[in-house]
């Protein structure tokens, strides 16, 4: 039982009246406002919390040859976003999704380095599976926003990070403080709900903590390049 007034969790309930005190700043809630408070703050967590082992089902740590990085399924069919660089001119490369043993080949579909975007969409080929895409978030991103992002830092395996958004550069691209090292690039970042905010790009390797994603409106200006090809994204 939480006190809506200050948050302290310690609230001592009336003998006569049943109704409960919070012992710090003396508020007093009715017991009938107990349950209500109880089922919002429930809602509340529901809506927030970042659920980890749903969103790496989406998740796709690549290889293509020397290069390793990251990337994440936006479509039941198996087509997957990633930076561009991360193929390093190659039309192919293979994933495992999430911490599956499972590994699967992809080909690339469309390039967005020839539209100065690093971005590419990859197909996973061979395959009948449905696949369970990330939903790309409506709204852009706030300053201050906790956000989490999940790849394949050195090869590693998965990895999640968590940090804020800390600047917004006239570039459109997102400047983040959370741990960031090659294999990451192409990686989702995610805000609290799961949904896409942003592709994973590159760091400055002279500074810690300094990352820097593409933003959801470059994502959209590379998706509508794609749809105004003819291509069903």
């Amino acid at each position: 039982m939480i006190c809506p007034n200050c948050g302290n969790q310690n609230l001592v309930q009336d003998e006569v009246t049943l109704d409960f005190i919070c012992s710090r700043c003396k508020t007093r809630v009715p017991e009938k406002a107990i349950e209500k408070i109880d089922f919002e703050l429930e809602e509340s967590n529901v809506e927030t919390n970042f659920n980890y082992l749903k969103t790496i089902k989406s998740v796709i740590l690549l290889n293509a040859e020397d290069s390793v990085g990251t990337g994440f399924i936006i479509s039941k069919e198996g087509l997957v976003l990633t930076n561009s660089h991360v193929l390093n001119k190659l039309d192919y490369c293979y994933g495992i999704i999430g911490d599956s043993p499972d590994v699967y080949e992809l080909e690339l579909v469309y390039n967005g380095s020839n539209e100065d975007i690093d971005l590419c969409l990859l197909r996973i080929i061979d395959t009948e599976e449905t696949f369970v895409p990330l939903e790309i978030n409506s709204n852009e991103s706030k300053i201050g926003d906790n956000l989490f992002t999940i790849g394949n830092p050195k090869g590693l395996g998965l990895s999640l990070t968590k940090g804020t958004l800390s600047r917004i550069h006239k570039s459109g691209n997102l400047q983040l403080d959370m741990t960031i090292n090659p294999g990451n690039s192409g990686g989702p970042v995610l805000n609290e709900k799961g949904n896409i905010c942003g592709v994973v790009t590159h760091i400055l390797e002279e500074v810690q903590g300094l990352g820097f994603a593409l933003s959801i409106l470059k994502i959209n200006e590379f998706l509508k390049i794609i749809k105004d090809g003819g291509f069903d994204v």
